[in-house]
């Protein structure tokens, strides 16, 4: 899809970027997780830092992965490349105008 601006919306891409460059890393898919697992908490711990509960949640809480080794500077990271492929969207879509 695509803003008003005409700028393609990939919001799960950046985010699939984070995991593949997370299980690049070594950590495990079932620990990266696909919903407040340990890239879902990471991104959190960096924007939202309140929003993360001191308790871990469960699968039963509805997550899908670990975040118990999620942190603010795994987080940091992803942000960092979220904002660098969005601008370079930004910067492509400027140049075909």
């Amino acid at each position: 899809s695509r803003s008003a601006s005409g700028v393609p919306v990939h919001s799960a891409v950046p985010t699939a970027s984070f995991a593949q460059w997370l299980a690049s890393r070594g950590y495990p898919a079932e620990e990266i997780g696909t919903d407040a697992g340990l890239a879902d908490t990471s991104l959190t711990l960096a924007l939202a830092p309140g929003l993360v509960r001191a308790e871990l949640p469960k699968a039963a809480d509805g997550v899908r992965g670990d975040p118990s080794r999620a942190t603010a500077a795994l987080g940091h990271t992803a942000v960092d490349a979220i904002v660098e492929q969005t601008a370079d969207a930004i910067r492509k879509a400027a140049a075909r105008r």
